[in-house]
């Protein structure tokens, strides 16, 4: 067989693996770094289950995790709690808005940091002031809000 066809069907091979088994590419937990194994240690049993994706998103999160300060972790666990007590439905909700985050471009993310730091600083009779309106709003053109889906 020559080269060319080699590499045809060696390239098929891989693109059906890929296709019909997601831990083509998955890594061995034993060969993590040991900071981020300690940190996914509830997920050793089960890690050869779990897809590539999946492994990649969870090593992303732990090496995040650990390069958090004490005072950081303990705000994000705060916030985690926070959220798992949520409704389900608020949970789906804050999860969808987080994406939508995610997707706006660097200068919309300032811009939104800005207005977020500017209603912080406001005094509370503002802040309430200021939500009483925005709830108004929402009542009278929820399709129109921003971060509102018709």
């Amino acid at each position: 067989m020559n080269s060319k066809k080699h590499n045809i069907l060696m390239l098929a091979c891989l693109l059906c693996a890929m296709l019909f088994n997601t831990h083509v590419f998955a890594q061995d937990f034993e060969r993590l770094p040991s900071d981020v194994q300690t940190t996914l240690s509830g997920f050793q049993g089960n890690w050869n289950n779990l897809d590539s994706a999946k492994q990649d998103r969870l090593i992303s999160g732990a090496k995040r995790w650990n390069s958090l300060n004490p005072e950081q972790k303990q705000t994000a666990q705060k916030r985690f709690k926070r959220f798992s007590s949520l409704p389900k439905a608020q949970q789906r909700d804050a999860a969808a808005k987080m994406q939508r985050y995610k997707k706006l471009s660097p200068k919309k993310k300032n811009q939104l940091k800005n207005k977020f730091e500017s209603f912080k600083n406001m005094k509370p009779a503002q802040r309430q002031q200021l939500q009483q309106r925005f709830k108004k709003q929402q009542r009278m053109a929820p399709s129109r809000m921003p971060n509102r889906r018709p």
